[in-house]
């Protein structure tokens, strides 16, 4: 994931929560399953994985978003 973030989407800011770490997140977020991933652009939330996520898939779904965020 961080190599996909670092290459393709560099504008974006890639974090890693310990949820046994901070338990109250994943409750705040509904997070049901590890590992997860949201995406959020501009504060909202458009992507969310969980479980078993081809990279592949998830690069195309940023896509999108990232281009129309960032095109300028």
């Amino acid at each position: 994931m961080e190599s996909l973030m670092d290459s393709s989407f560099p504008q974006m800011k890639l974090v890693f929560i310990n949820a046994i770490l901070y338990p109250e997140l994943p409750a705040e977020f509904e997070i049901y399953t590890s590992p997860s991933l949201i995406v959020f652009f501009e504060g909202k939330e458009v992507i969310r994985e969980g479980k078993y996520v081809s990279i592949e898939a998830f690069q195309e779904k940023i896509e999108r978003s990232y281009s129309l965020v960032f095109s300028n």
